[in-house]
């Protein structure tokens, strides 16, 4: 019974650690790629400057949703390696834990008109949902793999 606890006490920090090490990594890869991506200036050109600022941010948001499901379908092969298929409580630890280097350096007192900005809504809710629905998904690739 100990030994069962603590395998499972093992598995939680292992997966606090992916969702730390994931979280570093995003919050890196966040800071580098928009800088001078032809993507941004292509929808900024194309939809921002001449008025269509509906399109833009549907396009934006639509290009940050990809980017976020090809970041977590790596991570959501490890876990189903690590974890194994519908092994959900490890991976909301991982989500939890991602967003913690992600919001580590934040000014709390600065944060309410940007936390008043729908668009932080919007991106919070793609950043937490990439990893889940990869994570579907890696373990639909698993499982129709090991039917064949």
């Amino acid at each position: 019974m100990l030994e069962n606890s603590i395998r499972i006490k093992v598995k939680y920090l292992i997966a606090a650690g992916i969702g730390l090490v994931f979280g570093s990594f995003q919050r890196l890869f966040w800071a580098i790629y928009p800088i001078d991506n032809p993507i941004n200036h292509w929808l900024i050109k194309t939809y921002a400057e001449n008025g269509h600022s509906v399109l833009y941010y549907l396009a934006v948001y639509a290009h940050d949703l990809i980017v976020h499901l090809m970041l977590a379908l790596i991570l959501a092969f490890v876990l189903v390696k690590v974890f194994g298929i519908r092994r959900w409580k490890p991976v909301l630890v991982v989500v939890a834990c991602s967003q913690i280097p992600v919001f580590w350096g934040a000014v709390w007192g600065n944060m309410g008109s940007v936390v008043a900005y729908w668009g932080f809504w919007v991106s919070l809710t793609i950043a937490l949902s990439a990893i889940p629905a990869a994570y579907y998904f890696a373990g639909f690739l698993e499982r129709s793999r090991s039917l064949n």
